[in-house]
């Protein structure tokens, strides 16, 4: 009997510890599966910002690349009257507008990044009703030679240009303050 009794006492010290280990590799489990979700986590949030960064640096270049077409093309609609080049000014800016659109979405609602996106849309805005939208129309009303001759020497004006090289270089500030913004936050951490 003695025997059976420290028998089932080595039994039982040895199943303590058995329960004893199975406990302390589910808890080391846990833990390391908790740093992992943690890691994931982390990771996830940075590819986002990652891929926002990316989305931002893309329609940066396409809006900018569509502002030269606007101007190239309103400037050739201008001194040639060629319709092909007045689409080419309007899908320009149908574009753009829909960059924007796209880039809103990226942007966090109140960040230095949506200030400077409303920047750009007002700048745009502004291109367009004072100086594209006024020559568009003098151009629709030319209805003599005399007329186009006036228009064309009009387009020629140096003032012309220089509103639309400053347009256009206010627009590339605003974008590489924009990408330096996009670059900060996505060095700062993940947005939450």
């Amino acid at each position: 009997m003695a025997y059976l009794a420290k028998r089932h006492a080595n039994y039982t010290r040895c199943f303590r510890s058995f329960l004893i280990g199975i406990c302390i590799a589910s808890v080391f489990t846990a833990g390391v599966l908790y740093v992992r979700h943690i890691q994931t986590r982390q990771i996830s949030e940075n590819v986002a910002q990652l891929s926002r960064s990316a989305k931002i640096a893309n329609g940066s270049d396409r809006f900018q690349r569509n502002f030269r077409r606007m101007a190239g093309g309103l400037r050739n609609y201008l001194s040639t009257g060629n319709v092909t080049s007045r689409h080419i000014y309007e899908e320009a800016v149908a574009d753009n507008n829909m960059v924007l659109h796209e880039l809103g979405t990226v942007v966090p609602d109140g960040s230095e990044q949506k200030i400077l996106l409303d920047d750009i849309r007002e700048l745009q805005q502004y291109w367009i009703d004072e100086v594209a939208s006024p020559l568009l129309k003098v151009r629709e009303a030319i209805v003599d030679e005399q007329g186009e001759r006036y228009f064309q020497e009009l387009c020629r004006q140096k003032q012309v240009r220089k509103l639309e090289v400053d347009v256009g270089l206010s627009l590339q500030r605003k974008f590489s303050d924009l990408l330096l913004h996009t670059r900060e936050a996505y060095l700062s951490g993940p947005a939450n």
